[in-house]
C-alpha cells in the first residue's frame, strides 16, 4: 500500500513541527520570567540552543514574531491540554502552527515554583493521592518529593513515600547510589533508599525513593534540617520541600 506522504514530505512536516514546538516553548519561557523564574528562561534557551539545528535563528530568535493567541496558557499549573494558535515570521515566509503545551506549561510551573501540593483523586481507580511534587530547577541538583496514597475506601493512607530525585547528561549515580542520612545533626540509618535510573531524551533521570510510616514522616517533617549524602556528593531538603512535606503530613491527620 502507498506511504500517505513521500518521505521529503515527511521531514518538512517534522521541521515545521519542530520550529512550531520551538516557538510555543520560546512563549513558555517568557511567561517564566514574568512569574520571577529568570532561570528557568535560562535552562530552556541553553536547552532549545544545543537542539536546534543548522540553519536555523539564533539564541536572539531574529525574526520570530507572535502573532495572536485564540487560547490562553493555563495560569494556575494544571494539566489540562490547550492549544495554542500563533505566527512565525521568518524572512518573507510567515507560517501559522498550532502546537499542544500543556505538559510543557505544567514542567515549567512545578519548575517556576520550587514543587507542587496535590490533593487529587483518581476517577477511574478511587484512589486518592496527597502530594508535594518537586522537581529540580537545574542538573546535577536535587529535589525532594512526598506523597501519601490512599486505596478507595480507605480513610487512612495505605502507604507514605518520600523520594530524592536528580538529573544530569549522564547516570552519575549508577554505579554508586549509596545513600547517608543526617537529620539535625543525627546519622538515620533508616533512610536507605531504594535507586533506579530512567532515560528522558538526552537527560538521564535518577530516583531515590523509600517507603515510610506515618510514625517517621512526621519525626522527618518535625526536623529542622535534614541533609543527605550520595557517594560523596553532599545536600540538603530545601525549606521548600520541607515545608511540602509538613503539608502532606497536615492533610492526611
Amino acid at each position: 500500500m502507498p506511504a500517505p506522504y513521500s518521505l521529503p514530505d515527511m521531514i518538512e512536516r517534522i521541521y515545521e513541527n519542530q520550529l512550531a514546538l520551538e516557538a510555543a516553548i520560546m512563549e513558555l519561557s517568557l511567561w517564566a520570567e514574568q512569574q520571577d523564574g529568570a532561570h528557568v528562561g535560562d535552562n530552556i534557551r541553553g536547552a532549545l540552543e544545543s537542539a536546534r539545528t543548522p540553519g536555523t535563528s539564533s539564541r536572539a530568535w531574529p525574526g520570530y514574531e507572535q502573532g495572536r493567541r485564540i487560547d490562553a496558557l493555563p495560569m494556575d499549573g494544571g494539566c489540562k491540554p490547550r492549544v495554542v494558535e500563533f505566527w512565525l515570521n521568518y524572512g518573507r515566509d510567515t507560517m501559522r502552527y498550532r502546537a499542544p503545551v500543556a505538559a510543557v506549561a505544567f514542567l515549567i510551573s512545578i519548575s517556576a515554583t520550587a514543587g507542587v501540593f496535590k490533593d487529587e483523586t483518581d476517577r477511574f481507580t478511587g484512589n486518592r493521592a496527597v502530594a508535594w511534587d518537586s522537581l529540580p530547577s537545574r542538573a546535577n541538583e536535587f529535589s525532594f518529593s512526598t506523597v501519601a496514597l490512599f486505596f478507595k475506601g480507605s480513610t487512612a493512607p495505605g502507604y507514605y513515600k518520600v523520594q530524592l530525585m536528580t538529573w544530569s547528561d549522564s547516570a552519575e549515580f549508577r554505579n554508586c547510589h549509596h545513600t547517608n542520612w543526617l537529620v539535625d545533626g543525627v546519622l538515620d540509618p533508616y533512610l536507605e533508599y531504594e535507586y533506579s535510573a530512567t532515560g528522558a531524551g538526552s537527560a538521564t533521570i535518577e530516583r531515590f525513593d523509600k517507603q515510610v510510616d506515618r510514625a517517621n514522616l512526621q519525626r522527618l517533617a518535625s526536623a529542622k534540617l535534614i541533609e543527605f549524602q550520595v557517594c560523596g556528593t553532599e545536600g540538603k531538603i530545601s525549606q521548600s520541600d520541607m515545608d511540602g512535606m509538613r503539608k502532606v503530613v497536615d492533610a492526611t491527620k
